[in-house]
């Protein structure tokens, strides 16, 4: 028989937010990470005791830990003491309850329960305490489990302490959530005093409300307290979790779920084998199935509404929030209300954390300006334009420029998908004089790409007119509507010069674009001390690219400074990202995490 055997670890698992229901609407309740011990797994014919109530015996949860243990090739031994409506309290001591179960019953059950500790021998003893004992009688759910602590080492087991879940009472008074908390808090208080193990079952179950809102874990409309076959095994397989220090995922053992088939069974248990071992092992909140609006952006007309849908229906505690109130409001059932025209994102928040995001456009949908005209709108996420005449009207920044009699599309795309359309007719004849400016006397276009020079480096009123000609039509050329084709790495000049007013030339460099950037001389998680310096250096893929210019970024200039050539100074012990950027318009970064110490 093995003794027992602890490594400390930080249980990061339970960085568990869950929002409060709408009588206090806004607030969240934080369980934050604390410090218990892991067991020593124990492979070789473990035996398991459980010790408990109707928590543990219905559905026979010992029969599925034993049967997990052995479809993953664990001969275990599973044996269990379990009486209806007894507390961990009772176990100890049967002479400090009253009513049920009966005195009688008792003091039978804790004489079975020291008999095996006593004359048995176990590798793991897991203890289970009643609902209400561990938030009504906390200081004496602990004295049992510090009274027990000796006979299970004597036994030669490790203690595992069985967090449970809270009863789903359907009430307005009765917050579900908070309940947990106080149960969980008193389970890892008792764990860390006495340095074992703790199976998180109860989390387990708080998650599952979150993962999986349309599958219930309990026995009945009726019963709102005991798990049914489901919520056993989700049970089951964080115990063999917490043991074993294993995921039960992959584990061929689906006991069958009341109303499913055998096929919807599986699907269901897999997904609960997953979620143990995030809770259990890998300490993951972070929602692996994310909620998504059925459409990712909508265009509506200033004074409508319009109600949001969701991809999958079932989602809980949705908070909605606009980032453009004056534009966009929501309501809280999701309703949206279009205001004035512009735009605004819609954030929908889970009581998980986990967020959904979706673009509104206000927009009348047609414009008519005049020749000349600038029209300014607000649409706060980048959006790419393209003119079907742009002779008439185009898009730069956020203005419409109308530049010629007649109709134009102007068709929009965000990063996100959405898109917007706008019909634009123009009237009357241009006799304003040219007020073409050249923002830039230069431009870098990778070979094989093409820039539209309206929109990267022109502005003005009137953009009509215009001719475009190229110094070197093997090196770029350029269209009568201003599109540049850079065609091999070289230097060339467009000539723009404008019906009215001086000629413009812009110098172009073709060359070959950055496709990957990479830090050679630091890795994420580096450490430097404060005060010292280092040049970080950064590897340009390919190695042939024709710019290798690169813009620097602190995320936490406090902690760590980065100058214009790369070189990081330490200020003060914390982290901090340095973000390289590449500066020939490919967008390319790398992101590195230093630590300052002292």
């Amino acid at each position: 028989m093995k003794k027992k055997s602890f490594t400390v670890v930080l249980f990061s698992l339970l960085l568990l937010i869950l929002t409060i229901p709408a009588s206090a609407a806004g607030s969240t309740v934080f369980f934050s990470g604390r410090p218990v011990y892991q067991a020593k797994p124990v492979t070789n014919s473990p035996r398991i005791l459980m010790i408990g109530n109707s928590l543990t015996y219905t559905n026979n949860i010992p029969a599925m830990v034993q049967n997990l243990c052995r479809a993953s090739g664990i001969n275990a031994t599973v044996e269990s003491v379990t009486l209806g409506g007894n507390s961990l309290t009772d176990d100890v001591n049967p002479g400090t309850g009253n009513g049920y179960p009966s005195l009688e019953a008792k003091k039978n059950v804790s004489q079975q329960m020291y008999n095996k500790l006593k004359y048995q021998k176990w590798d793991y003893v897991i203890l289970q305490g009643k609902s209400d004992e561990t938030t009504a009688i906390p200081d004496k759910f602990k004295n049992a489990v510090a009274t027990l602590a000796p006979l299970i080492k004597s036994a030669g087991a490790q203690m595992v302490l069985y967090c449970t879940w809270a009863p789903d009472y359907k009430s307005s008074a009765y917050n579900i959530d908070q309940q947990q908390m106080n149960i969980a808090n008193v389970y890892y208080a008792a764990a860390r005093q006495q340095g074992c193990a703790l199976a998180p079952s109860g989390i387990a179950f708080a998650r599952e409300r979150t993962l999986y809102p349309d599958l219930d874990l309990y026995y009945s409309a009726g019963d709102r307290l005991h798990p049914n076959v489901a919520g056993s095994y989700l049970s089951a397989c964080c115990i063999y979790s917490t043991l074993f220090g294993r995921s039960a995922e992959g584990i061929s053992y689906y006991p069958a779920i009341n109303g499913k088939t055998s096929a919807q069974s599986q699907q269901i248990e897999q997904n609960l084998q997953s979620l143990a071992a995030d809770v259990a092992l890998r300490g993951n909140l972070n929602i692996s199935q994310k909620a998504t609006f059925k459409n990712p952006g909508y265009t509506i007309n200033k004074g409508k509404k319009l109600q949001l849908a969701f991809a999958k229906n079932g989602y809980r505690g949705i908070a909605y929030q606009s980032s453009n109130p004056s534009c966009v409001t929501v309501s809280q059932s999701g309703l949206v209300s279009a205001k004035n025209y512009g735009s605004a994102v819609i954030t929908a928040t889970l009581n998980n954390g986990t967020t959904a995001t979706c673009d509104i456009i206000v927009c009348s949908g047609k414009f008519t300006l005049t020749v000349g005209d600038k029209y300014t709108f607000k649409f706060n996420n980048n959006f790419t334009w393209r003119s079907s005449n742009g002779s008439v009207a185009y898009v730069n920044g956020n203005q419409i420029y109308a530049v010629g009699s007649g109709s134009a599309t102007l068709a929009g795309t965000n990063s996100n998908g959405t898109t917007v359309t706008l019909q634009v007719t123009v009237k009357g004849t241009s006799s304003a004089k040219s007020n073409v400016k050249l923002n830039s006397k230069s431009l870098f276009l990778a070979v094989g790409k093409k820039a539209n020079l309206k929109t990267r480096v022109l502005s003005g009123s009137n953009l009509s007119g215009l001719t475009y000609k190229s110094s070197n039509k093997s090196v770029a050329t350029v269209t009568k509507k201003g599109i540049i084709t850079a065609k091999r790495p070289g230097k060339v000049k467009i000539t723009i010069t404008p019906k009215k007013g001086k000629k413009m030339t812009l110098t172009i460099t073709c060359g070959t674009q950055v496709k990957k950037l990479a830090f050679s001389n630091v890795k994420s998680g580096a450490k430097l001390k404060v005060g010292k310096s280092k040049t970080l250096k950064v590897k340009f893929t390919p190695s042939k690219a024709s710019i290798k210019k690169l813009s620097w970024k602190s995320s936490n200039t406090k902690v760590l400074t980065v100058s214009k050539k790369g070189k990081i100074k330490a200020k003060k012990p914390g982290t901090a990202k340095i973000t390289a950027t590449a500066t020939d318009g490919s967008k390319k970064k790398v992101t590195v995490k230093i630590k300052v110490v002292k």
